[in-house]
């Protein structure tokens, strides 16, 4: 469930990750499905972004697990506060959704391109 997939498919010739492509791949499906089932009343993604808007775990997984499963996530601010993925939606601009549906990475591909071969 990481930001920078090793399945090309999921890039644009720009080298963004589209996440609209990753939601769709097996490799995501069944991360996700093992998340769900996890036997603990609470799980924590974490990540070294303070601010969700800059996180691909709110706008690949927060952002796919409120719109196709109904469950909206909490991101843990710096200073304790707690925001909700719906609540964040709501903050965005109309031009980040009129742009992508799920929310690709505006993170171009860097070293990590040299990992996946490109």
């Amino acid at each position: 469930m990481g930001g920078f997939p090793e399945d090309r498919a999921c890039y644009a010739e720009t080298g963004q990750v589209l996440y609209e492509r990753v939601v769709q791949k097996p490799f995501f499906q069944n991360a996700l499905q093992q998340l769900l089932e996890l036997p603990y009343a609470r799980v924590a993604l974490m990540c070294s972004e303070e601010d969700p808007n800059d996180c691909h775990r709110a706008k690949l997984i927060a952002q796919y697990l409120l719109k196709a499963r109904g469950i909206d996530v909490l991101h843990i601010r710096a200073n304790g506060s707690l925001l909700s993925e719906s609540e964040r939606l709501t903050k965005q601009t109309a031009s980040l959704f009129e742009e992508f549906e799920l929310g690709a990475s505006h993170k171009a591909l860097g070293n990590e391109s040299k990992r996946l071969g490109g």
